[in-house]
């Protein structure tokens, strides 16, 4: 632990590490230019969707075309902010079944769950042998 910074939350009687505090920082701001990226997204969607009624239509496409380019533009910007993101493969195995990503989520929390209810228990029966060791120790028979 040496050289790392601690603080020391109220709310919790826990000790957090700053760096901890600072990834919080940095996934609360992924969040925000997810629902950029979602907003874009969605604004292109829209866009290429009124450009296909417009074409069934005879409608003047430009403005709409114009529209998608800069649309396109604002995704290329705001790429870099994703270039650190990994997607596991399972993941996009679980889309492509036609899962729901909640569902794959929560199947892995629920894994998480079940490995630290069995670790607790690991931790309890590590605790209860110290303390038998210990008053063995310090009272021997």
């Amino acid at each position: 632990l040496s050289g790392q910074r601690f603080l020391i939350t109220e709310t919790h009687s826990s000790v957090v590490t700053q760096d901890f505090v600072e990834s919080l920082k940095a996934c609360s701001q992924q969040f925000k230019g997810m629902d950029e990226l979602q907003g874009e997204l969605e604004k292109l969607l829209e866009d290429l969707r009124l450009a296909g009624v417009m074409s069934v239509n005879g409608g003047d496409l430009g403005p709409r075309v114009t529209a998608i380019v800069e649309r396109l533009a604002r995704l290329e910007a705001i790429k870099e902010q994703f270039q650190h993101i990994n997607i596991p493969f399972e993941l996009l195995q679980s889309i492509d079944n036609g899962q729901h990503p909640d569902a794959f989520t929560k199947s892995k929390l629920d894994q998480l769950v079940t490995q630290f209810a069995a670790l607790q228990k690991e931790k309890d029966v590590f605790g209860t042998l110290n303390t038998k060791f210990c008053a063995a120790v310090t009272h021997p028979k």
